[in-house]
């Protein structure tokens, strides 16, 4: 067995120990992790300094707060719906880069209600994990 199959190995069963009939941890926190990949604030580098591009690259900063803090949380499906359910403006730390703190607040608020009600829903695909 070389590396690259030992590694995928450990990584199967590491992965064992978060699959429930009903929440896949390691898919969770895989497609959290794609989520901050896809919105990173990177893609705005080398764009005009404007509102515009200011405003996108700050709600990219945002969403890739909440997914940050999710991934971790995902391997779980208690810990992320207790963290989802108790998020308010209060708890939201805006970073100083940021010059709408209003916006920040209500992108990161409304895109962890949207996740709370697509797990609710069961939406997502690794809510229906291929258990074998």
């Amino acid at each position: 067995m070389n590396k690259k199959q030992n590694l995928k190995l450990n990584n199967k069963e590491f992965c064992k120990k978060y699959l429930k009939t009903d929440w896949d941890g390691c898919s969770a926190n895989d497609f959290f992790i794609a989520e901050y990949d896809a919105n990173s604030e990177s893609k705005y580098f080398g764009k005009p300094n404007n509102d515009f591009y200011n405003g996108l690259r700050e709600i990219s900063i945002s969403l890739c707060e909440v997914f940050s803090t999710l991934a971790p949380l995902a391997f779980d499906k208690n810990n992320i719906v207790s963290f989802l359910n108790a998020v308010n403006r209060d708890k939201i730390i805006v970073p100083e880069t940021i010059t709408d703190k209003e916006k920040f607040i209500k992108v990161y608020m409304d895109t962890c209600k949207d996740i709370l009600e697509n797990i609710n829903k069961q939406v997502y695909d690794f809510q229906r994990p291929k258990l074998s």
